[in-house]
Formats: C-alpha cells, sequence, structure tokens
C-alpha cells in the first residue's frame, strides 16, 4: 500500500470497536479499525498496535463501500453506494449479501439496542430497519424534514 497516496483517499467511515458502536461483538477488541476505500472497493483492516494495514475484503460486489458497523453477531456490516448491505467474516474476509436496496443508496448501518439492522439512504434520509435473515425491509423514518 503506497501510504502517502493511498491513505490521502481512504474514507475512514469505520469504526473502532468498542468506542463508538452500540451494540459491540462481544469479541471486539479495543482499537481494532476497518476503513472503507471507496475508490479501491476494498475493506481494510489496521493493526491496533500500527503498521501496514491489511486488505480484509476486496470483493468485486462492493461497490464503493461506505458505512460500517460491528454487528451482534461479529460480522461486521458494510453499506454500498448500490444499495447493498453485506456481512463481512473479520477473520476469513468472506461476504455475503444481506440485502439489496436498488435504488436506495446506503450510506450509514447501525444495530439498535434491541439488535436490529439500520441503514441510512443518502437522497431521502430515510432510516430502514433490515431483517439481517431474510433481507426483507421496511421504513422506520421517512426522512423528508427529519433532518
Amino acid at each position: 500500500m503506497n501510504r502517502g497516496e493511498n491513505r490521502a483517499r481512504l474514507a475512514l467511515v469505520g469504526l473502532i470497536a468498542g468506542l463508538l458502536l452500540a451494540a459491540p461483538a462481544a469479541d471486539a477488541k479495543p482499537g481494532d479499525v476497518y476503513v472503507a476505500d471507496r475508490d479501491a472497493e476494498t475493506i481494510w483492516k489496521l493493526p491496533p498496535t500500527g503498521g501496514e494495514a491489511t486488505v480484509l475484503s476486496n470483493d468485486p460486489d462492493l461497490s464503493r463501500p461506505y458505512g460500517m458497523t460491528l454487528g451482534p453477531d461479529g460480522l461486521l456490516y458494510v453499506a454500498d453506494s448500490a444499495g447493498k448491505v453485506f456481512s463481512v467474516d473479520r477473520t476469513t474476509g468472506a461476504t455475503a449479501e444481506v440485502t439489496d436496496l436498488t435504488g436506495f443508496e446506503a450510506t450509514d448501518v447501525a444495530f439498535d439496542a434491541a439488535g436490529r439492522l439500520l441503514v441510512t439512504e443518502y437522497d431521502e434520509n430515510d432510516i430502514l430497519v433490515v431483517s439481517r435473515t431474510t433481507g426483507l425491509h421496511s421504513v422506520l423514518y421517512d426522512g423528508p424534514g427529519l433532518f
């Protein structure tokens, strides 16, 4: 990884486990940092003690990954600009599509206190609740005027 060039274009939209999460994974280590590189369509893992980043996932189905969060099941959840949400195994980097919200530009993902997966949308500021098992979704907040 070319430090100067890539660090300048990496968008740190990741998380610091246990610090920015409403429902952190039980096995998350303080200091684990995940970074979405939208241009390279890659998820990087930064070691907590410093050093070089390693590729966690560069699945070609990830289209400009953006918002990320750790799920209560220990998986990393990633929203992309094509409206898809993926789960990523933090050990193997294997990805699985959770839902396809075509026409919905997913920007961020989070889990609420009840463990529900929430996805925000860029244009309309909607917030959806997505089932991690079926991929079905419903509108939690209808955005216009919300923000």
